[in-house]
């Protein structure tokens, strides 16, 4: 279920790579229509907790970059250096999210972003999102080759 906010976010920026590059700021994400979901996130710690979560759609985000029609994967790479490599559909479905239960990332966290989707394993909600990346795999490459998950910085705990 989404329903559309008009809560407005600030202070970040997200360099998109599609068939051209895109820096996308809060400022434009103000101008943007805003996605509320509900989403249950599994830490790698192996704790649970359900939130509510606001922000943009990936796929509205992802259409400033205009990714190459074969596109298979986003991969959303973090500030701190951790990335997640999801499959299109899958990260069709999330957000650049900058609200938590009503209270903006930035205020009670040391990120302003993160990348959240219901059919998404929890260590893939990338936080701090800086980039994403449009790429296109093969059915014999492997998704993980693109991804480096366990270098989720001190600052931003395990969760």
């Amino acid at each position: 279920m989404a329903n559309v906010t008009t809560q407005p976010a600030t202070g970040w920026e997200i360099e998109l790579v599609g068939e051209r590059r895109r820096t996308v700021t809060s400022t434009d994400a103000d101008e943007m229509a805003w996605t509320t979901k509900h989403v249950c996130v599994e830490c790698a710690s192996g704790e649970r907790y359900d939130a509510t979560w606001s922000g943009v759609a990936v796929g509205d985000v992802l259409e400033l970059a205009s990714a190459a029609p074969e596109t298979t994967h986003l991969v959303f790479e973090s500030d701190s250096g951790y990335a997640a490599c999801v499959p299109l559909r899958d990260a069709l479905g999330g957000l650049i999210a900058v609200e938590r239960d009503g209270e903006r990332l930035g205020d009670s966290e040391p990120y302003a972003t993160r990348f959240v989707a219901p059919d998404v394993d929890g260590a893939r909600f990338v936080k701090g999102v800086s980039r994403i990346r449009a790429v296109v795999l093969t059915p014999d490459e492997d998704a993980t080759e693109y991804e480096a998950l366990e270098l989720d910085g001190p600052e931003y705990g395990r969760a």
